[in-house]
C-alpha cells in the first residue's frame, strides 16, 4: 500500500509546474483550530413546561432533589421517599391521570406506579 506524504508530492508538484513553466499557488501553511475549553460542573436546568412538571419540580425542591433526580433511576430512600410523594402529589392534583400516563411522565412502568399509590394510600 502507498502512502504519499503531503510535503514530498507538493515538492513534486512544484518541480513538474516548474518543469512545464506553469506556476502553482503559493502553500499555505495549515490552520489548526484551537482546542475547545473544558467547561466544569455543568448543571443540566430543567424548567417545567407543564403542570405536572410543575408539581414534581415543586415536590423535589421540597425534599432538596431536582427534578431530574426524581425522574432517574436512583433507589436511594430519600429520593424513592421523594418520587413517590411527587407521584402522589400530580395524582392528586390530576385524579383522571391513568396509570401508564404517570409511568410515562415519570420514566417508570404502571406497576411501579401502582406500588407507589399504594404506599402512599392512594391505590
Amino acid at each position: 500500500m502507498f502512502i504519499a506524504r503531503y510535503s514530498r508530492t507538493q515538492a513534486g508538484a512544484q518541480r513538474l509546474a516548474q518543469q512545464r513553466g506553469l506556476s502553482l499557488p503559493l502553500e499555505q501553511p495549515e490552520r489548526k483550530a484551537a482546542p475547545a475549553p473544558q467547561i466544569n460542573n455543568v448543571v443540566k436546568l430543567v424548567i417545567p413546561r407543564t403542570e405536572n412538571q410543575r408539581i414534581i419540580a415543586d415536590v423535589a425542591r421540597q425534599h432538596g432533589f431536582t427534578y431530574v433526580d426524581i425522574l432517574g433511576k436512583s433507589r436511594r430512600r430519600k429520593v424513592v421517599q421523594a418520587r413517590f410523594d411527587a407521584i402522589a402529589a400530580v395524582k392528586a392534583a390530576r385524579p383522571m391521570i391513568s396509570l401508564q400516563q404517570l409511568g410515562h411522565l415519570f420514566h417508570k412502568d404502571h406497576t411501579s406506579i401502582y406500588h407507589a399509590l399504594k404506599q402512599r394510600g392512594l391505590a
